[in-house]
């Protein structure tokens, strides 16, 4: 008798990212748990749905217990709450600097912060390419025609802004026009 895989994690905030990483996951054979953003992350087909209020870590750890999980992906949209307007449990408590220092400074910064604190309780937080790698752009030309030279030459440009602002952690794209 074959071993049924460890459940994934998927800590699901806004949008269409958490039901597309999952519906890769299960098609793989693996069970999702859905830890559910409450307020931002819609319930995902053929997943164990469990609600999950930002800052009360104890929803998180007691629902991954339950169900086996110990690896994690976070996807999707997720607002920055006011802790002290959402109140916490005793689980976040010994994360309470760390979290709310997390609100500073942009996005990726932020992700890496909770991404720690979530390691120091034993989850081993993963990415969106290494569960589902089909959702990842290959490289190279993705339609049927390829960028002309001047194209190349604007691809470069924002290339070279999409570094310089992923490096200062204050944005994710450029857009360049002539």
């Amino acid at each position: 008798m074959e071993a049924r895989p460890e459940p994934l994690g998927i800590v699901a905030g806004r949008g269409g990212l958490p039901g597309a990483v999952a519906a890769e996951v299960m098609a793989a054979g693996r069970p999702v748990v859905q830890f559910a953003l409450v307020g931002m992350a819609e319930p995902i087909p053929g997943a164990i749905h469990v609600p999950f209020t930002p800052y009360k870590i104890g929803q998180l750890t007691t629902g991954a217990a339950r169900h086996g999980v110990r690896d994690l992906v976070l996807a999707g949209k997720v607002d920055r709450p006011n802790p002290l307007k959402v109140g916490v449990d005793l689980g976040t408590l010994r994360f309470a600097r760390l979290l709310l220092s997390a609100r500073q400074g942009g996005d990726d910064r932020v992700t890496r912060r909770v991404s720690r604190a979530l390691e120091t309780l034993g989850f081993h937080v993963v990415s969106v390419a290494e569960v589902a790698p089909a959702l990842i752009a290959r490289p190279g030309v993705l339609g049927r025609h390829a960028p002309s030279a001047g194209a190349k030459a604007d691809i470069a440009a924002g290339l070279a802004v999409v570094r310089g602002i992923g490096a200062l952690d204050i944005g994710q794209a450029a857009v360049v026009h002539r």
